[in-house]
């Protein structure tokens, strides 16, 4: 018996020990895993950093890409600027010469004219001398024949017979009150006229009307207008009739228009109007000088040549069109003249152009007197299109 409970006994102390040991092992194990899973954690985290870094390297090196992108395209515009640039360079330096070669040619035309004028000048002085002293001789013969010279510019019809004017008169003057133009009815500068006639299309049924430098009032009787256009126009690279007051005039026995008119660098609404053709009328002329109350530069405006009466280029332009070759026109500028008939003026499109364009008043302040800006100044001349001039009617009901 004693036996076999010592045999009892060491097996339990050896299971015992046994199991400390598993125990032992165990809680090592379990310390392992732990700082696995601690090292697995730390190593997560700085694969997400350098997952990060990443993404931020590939995003910068997009925007690099796009900077280097937009780097390329400006120096490609700014090549492209530089060949325009050497391109208009060259353009310029032609011009220069040509101006020259003319200036040659001129000064050598000059001298020409200049010695001949000489030469001309003892025969001149000495023809009336000739024609008193036969004319004593000979007390009933006539004076001798002595040649007119010629004249540069012939006369207009309108300027000698004043036919548009006087068939004008014959319409009926206006019901309606007829404006002044001062700085209570301005209603923007004459450099954003675009602005109103804009809103005006959308305010009226009516065609709109803006003819700056080109218009003539008739005189106090009622408000009635003239308007002036070129007969041609330089379009595409070639001279084509200009119709735009030939289409409203020959539109159901003229179309009626909203007139605007500049005064003081500043637009004006100056009724509704409508537009009368005087090619029906007996002894009118159409095709005519420009008058000296128009502004060259806005007729040359309105032919599309840039550079105005100055420009060299137009002048080239102008001698190539074959209409004012013929007869007597010689190369110069051909305008028709147009009627422009005062019929009323509407308060409500006047009203609401108002109330869009308040700051009339406080822009004549900004702009003052100088007459230069916008489209054109006080003073008329080749630098700058004229102004149409004040109507010298008061504001009054006429009828």
């Amino acid at each position: 018996m004693a036996s076999e409970r010592s045999s009892t006994d060491s097996i339990l102390v050896s299971a015992m020990k046994q199991n400390a040991e598993l125990k032992a092992a165990v809680a090592e194990k379990d310390r392992d895993v732990r700082a696995a899973e601690q090292a697995l954690s730390i190593l997560v985290r700085e694969n997400e950093d350098l997952e990060k870094k990443v993404n931020d390297a590939k995003a910068g090196a997009g925007e690099t890409s796009q900077r280097m992108e937009r780097i390329r395209q400006k120096l490609h515009d700014a090549d492209a600027e530089i060949d325009r640039l050497r391109g208009d360079l060259r353009r310029r330096k032609d011009d220069i010469r040509r101006l020259r070669d003319e200036h040659d040619v001129l000064q050598r035309a000059n001298a020409h004219l200049s010695r001949r004028r000489s030469e001309l000048q003892p025969e001149r002085q000495s023809r009336p001398v000739s024609s008193v002293s036969e004319s004593v001789s000979a007390p009933g013969a006539p004076p001798p024949y002595s040649p007119a010279i010629p004249q540069s510019r012939t006369p207009e019809p309108w300027s000698k017979q004043d036919i548009p004017k006087r068939y004008m008169r014959t319409l009926p003057a206006p019901t309606t009150i007829a404006e002044t133009f001062d700085a209570t009815t301005a209603l923007l500068a004459c450099s954003s006229a675009h602005k109103v006639l804009e809103a005006c299309q959308s305010l009226s049924r009516r065609h709109t009307l803006y003819l700056p430098g080109r218009i003539t009032w008739v005189g106090v009787g009622g408000g009635h207008a003239l308007g002036y256009a070129p007969t041609h126009e330089f379009y595409n690279g070639a001279w084509r009739p200009h119709t735009q007051l030939t289409d409203l005039a020959s539109a159901g026995g003229g179309a009626e228009v909203e007139l605007f008119v500049g005064y003081n660098l500043m637009v004006h609404y100056a009724g509704t109007y409508r537009v009368h053709s005087f090619r029906g009328v007996e002894g009118y002329v159409p095709g005519g000088d420009v008058p000296d109350a128009v502004s060259h530069a806005s007729v040359y405006n309105a032919m599309r040549l840039r550079g105005g009466p100055s420009s060299a280029e137009a002048a080239r332009r102008i001698r190539e069109n074959a209409a004012w070759a013929r007869g007597d026109s010689d190369g110069r500028v051909k305008v028709e003249c147009f009627g422009l008939e005062r019929v009323g003026f509407d308060g409500e499109v006047y009203g609401a152009l108002r109330a869009r364009f308040p700051g009339g008043e406080s822009e004549i302040a900004a702009s003052g007197e100088s007459g230069i800006g916008g489209e054109f100044g006080k003073r008329k001349g080749y630098g700058m299109a004229g102004q149409e001039g004040k109507p010298k009617w008061k504001k009054r009901r006429v009828g």
